[in-house]
C-alpha cells in the first residue's frame, strides 16, 4: 500500500473518530441543553468533518 493510500485511510479514521465524538456530545447536549461550550464543540467539529470530507473528495 502506498503512502497516499495510507494517509487517506488515516484521514477516514480521523473523520470517523470525530463523528463519534460529535454523536456523544449531542447525546450529552440532550441532557444538558444549556451547555454552550458543548454546543460550540459540536459546531466546530461538524465544520471540521465537513471540510475534511470535502478535501478527501476533491483529492479522489
Amino acid at each position: 500500500m502506498n503512502n497516499a493510500a495510507r494517509q487517506t485511510l488515516t484521514d477516514i479514521r480521523t473523520i470517523q473518530r470525530l463523528e463519534s465524538y460529535v454523536r456523544c456530545a449531542r447525546a450529552e447536549l440532550a441532557s444538558n441543553p444549556h451547555d454552550e461550550l458543548l454546543r460550540e464543540f459540536i459546531r466546530i467539529n461538524e465544520t471540521l468533518i465537513r471540510e475534511e470530507r470535502e478535501r478527501l473528495l476533491s483529492a479522489a
